[in-house]
């Protein structure tokens, strides 16, 4: 993983061409992608590309675990509210070259048909009584 002097750089640049991310995002997003290749036992591989699906669900899963029923809260205060803005940021991020891509990936993989405020929230709703 790069280092974090790497990622300011990066997120400043990006910054400059799309602002609707709170800079604190993308340093979020980059430890869901650890978190993503840790949760799909792919550290020790050669090549630990994860796909838009694959990554989203490291980012739900590890916004959950970060910030249990302040999840959504959280991710929305830094301008994201579905699933899609991640994937802007990745591409945000590969904009800049920060991150690379291979010929398969695209934009279309964060659309995944999972609503991302009601993914964060799920974990912590009470089960109603009939």
């Amino acid at each position: 993983m790069r280092d974090s002097f790497a990622l300011q750089l990066a997120v400043h640049e990006v910054q400059q061409r799309d602002n609707r991310y709170a800079p604190e995002s993308y340093a979020f997003l980059c430890q869901a992608l650890g978190h993503t290749v840790k949760m799909l036992e792919r550290e020790n591989d050669e090549d630990r590309h994860v796909n838009g699906r694959e990554l989203l669900s490291g980012f739900r899963d590890l916004a959950v675990l970060e910030f249990g029923p302040m999840a959504a809260f959280v991710i929305r205060d830094w301008g994201l509210e579905r699933s899609e803005d991640v994937g802007n940021m990745v591409y945000n991020l590969i904009g800049v070259g920060y991150f690379g891509r291979n010929e398969t990936d695209s934009i279309d993989d964060f659309s995944d048909g999972v609503d991302l405020m009601e993914a964060l929230r799920r974990p912590f709703q009470v089960a109603r009584r009939r």
